[in-house]
């Protein structure tokens, strides 16, 4: 549910700055610059990948064992990978706290994991799955601010200097939102 949440909201929104930020997006009025960078998002793999896999899930298509087995291992090295990378990206990159890191972080460590505890509690989701859920989308920033950066030729720094402070901060965010779940009934 946290991994879903995040995925339609905050990766086409993300998508959607960065691709308004190309020379394509520069040359439109501001209202069809918001809306071609959306429809970009939209299109995008990592984007309705996801959307594609929780209707898969909701309505429980099973793969061919061979899908599974194949897809499990390059599941299996995506993660490697993708730290990998993170590393090599946010190790040359200078830690900058500004208002940009700050925003990132409060949206990453607060409002999703809030976010996420809304619609649990909207959809009345047993007490157990949202408090995993609700800490499942609580974990510090991802990679993934730092991969979309360094896709469109922008800066990475506010996203690898938001992916050191969100676990930074999470020490504190984490212990936080586990206090608020252990009070709900």
């Amino acid at each position: 549910m946290g991994l879903a949440v995040g995925a339609i909201t905050i990766t086409p929104i993300t998508l959607a700055i960065l691709e308004s930020g190309t020379s394509a997006g520069g040359t439109l009025s501001p209202a069809a610059r918001i809306c071609t960078s959306l429809g970009r998002a939209l299109k995008k793999p990592v984007f309705w990948a996801p959307v594609l896999g929780v209707l898969a899930s909701v309505a429980k298509v099973h793969m061919p064992t061979y899908l599974d087995k194949s897809l499990t291992i390059l599941g299996g090295a995506t993660e490697g990978t993708a730290l990998f990378v993170t590393g090599l990206i946010a190790s040359a990159q200078r830690i900058n706290l500004n208002w940009g890191v700050g925003w990132a972080v409060l949206g990453k460590n607060v409002l999703q994991p809030a976010l996420c505890l809304a619609v649990a509690l909207l959809f009345g989701m047993p007490l157990e799955q949202t408090r995993f859920a609700v800490l499942l989308s609580a974990i510090p920033s991802g990679f993934f601010g730092v991969l979309f950066g360094k896709g469109f030729d922008a800066t990475p720094d506010v996203a690898s200097s938001s992916l050191i402070a969100s676990t930074v901060l999470s020490i504190f965010t984490l212990a936080g939102w586990i206090a608020l779940l252990n009070h709900l009934h």
